[in-house]
């Protein structure tokens, strides 16, 4: 279909001569009209091609932005600029060393899981764009002054 536009779309353009936008959406029209009476093909089966979710799949964890993360030994997993404190594990073993899944939800929700265990929960609202990673604080790093050996003698250059 996109090398049938970009090619013939294209040259039927050029010969309506439509130079505005309103010529080039009647050629459109007048294209796509013609394109479907002689492609067109009806369907071999009518009906819904959608299944129903199960009522227990968690849509908000599915639509979120998900991390992988590695639990500390002091049960703290680093996210962003921000560490998060998971509570204390039930029982006498802890979450250190674990692999956990981080879901950012996009109502502002940040739930940590480990498998279909739900370890935690509390309110962070996106503060970046969806897609990336959360940013570490930027650093200011110091510019070193200049060294210059003069005569022999170490000397500093302030800028």
């Amino acid at each position: 279909m996109w090398r049938t536009f970009q090619d013939r779309l294209r040259s039927e353009l050029r010969l309506a001569k439509a130079s505005a936008l309103e010529a080039a959406n009647g050629v459109l029209d007048r294209f796509v009209k013609d394109f479907n009476r002689r492609f067109a093909a009806p369907a071999r089966e009518a009906g819904d091609d959608f299944r129903r979710l199960p009522k227990k799949l968690n849509l908000d964890r599915l639509f979120s932005l998900r991390y992988e993360r590695t639990v500390g030994h002091d049960h703290v997993i680093a996210f962003g600029a921000r560490p998060v404190q998971l509570p204390p594990a039930k029982g006498k073993f802890g979450y250190a060393g674990l692999r956990v899944e981080v879901s950012h939800q996009l109502h502002g929700e940040l739930h940590i899981w480990n498998g279909q265990q739900h370890l935690h929960m509390l309110k962070m609202p996106l503060e970046y764009a969806p897609g990336q990673a959360p940013k570490r604080p930027t650093v200011s790093k110091r510019k070193l002054p200049r060294v210059h050996v003069l005569g022999g003698r170490v000397a500093n250059a302030w800028r």
